[in-house]
C-alpha cells in the first residue's frame, strides 16, 4: 500500500483508513478487531445511514426500494448486529483490564479515521455540511 500512496493516487485520509484496518486485523488480537467492527461500524454506521437519509432526502415516495434497503441496513445494524457486535466484545475482553484498553484504542482510531474519512469525501464532494 505504500507504493500506492506515493502514486497520489488515493488521499491520504483513505489510505489512513485502510491502513487502520489492516493494522487492527494484523495485531492477531480478536479483541481489537472485534472492537473495531463493533465501534467502528456496528454502532456507527446505523447513525451515518440515517443522517443520509435525512440530510438527502431520500423519502420512501421517491426511491422506495433504495429507502427500503437503507432502513433495514439502519434496523439491523441498531436491533441485532450492534448489540451482538458489543456482547462480542465483552466476552473477549472479559475482565482484563490490558484488553479493554486495547480495545478502548482500537475503537477510538477506527472512528476517528472513519471521520477523516467521510470528511475527506465530502471536501472532494463540495459539500459542507
Amino acid at each position: 500500500m505504500d507504493e500506492t500512496m506515493g502514486t497520489n493516487l488515493i488521499s491520504e485520509s483513505i489510505f489512513d483508513f485502510a491502513d487502520n484496518t489492516l493494522s487492527n486485523v494484523g495485531s492477531g488480537k480478536v479483541h481489537v478487531v472485534a472492537s473495531a467492527f463493533a465501534f467502528g461500524r456496528e454502532e456507527l454506521v446505523p447513525l451515518m445511514i440515517q443522517q443520509l437519509l435525512l440530510k438527502w432526502n431520500i423519502s420512501e415516495e421517491i426511491a422506495p426500494s433504495f429507502h427500503y434497503y437503507l432502513k433495514r441496513h439502519i434496523d439491523l445494524d441498531t436491533d441485532e448486529h450492534g448489540p451482538i457486535a458489543l456482547e462480542m466484545v465483552e466476552s473477549l475482553c472479559e475482565d482484563d483490564p490490558q484488553k479493554w484498553q486495547q480495545a478502548q484504542e482500537a475503537a477510538e482510531s477506527t472512528v476517528n479515521t472513519r471521520i477523516n474519512f467521510w470528511s475527506a469525501i465530502k471536501r472532494d464532494l463540495g459539500i459542507l455540511n
